[in-house]
């Protein structure tokens, strides 16, 4: 089974232009985090999904939330059947060696 992904990569709070993926599942299989970086690495490299802290978009009430993601997470359709993410680019603080979404 297929499933389609649309995702955004952000840093300084702006978002790129929307890219689109599709990944195979076994059929009943949820797709995980895990699965879009697998996907991600095979067309992008290894790196690519490492550089960004992901979320994926979720109804809430009348709207919605971004919902912070984990490597084995469930990732729900934001409607329907439609997967959103957003992965927000980290960045090094020179003087703190600590990691950070970047501002």
């Amino acid at each position: 089974m297929q499933v389609h992904v649309v995702y955004y990569l952000s840093c300084n709070s702006l978002l790129e232009h929307l890219h689109y993926v599709e990944i195979t599942l076994f059929p009943n299989d949820p797709l995980r985090l895990k699965d879009v970086f697998e996907r991600l690495t095979s067309l992008r490299g290894s790196g690519i999904p490492l550089q960004y802290s992901w979320s994926c978009k979720r109804n809430y009430k009348s709207g919605y939330v971004w919902c912070d993601l984990a490597l084995n997470d469930i990732i729900h359709p934001a409607e329907g059947a439609k997967y959103i993410l957003k992965g927000s680019e980290l960045v090094q603080a020179s003087s703190e060696k600590t990691w950070g979404v970047c501002k």
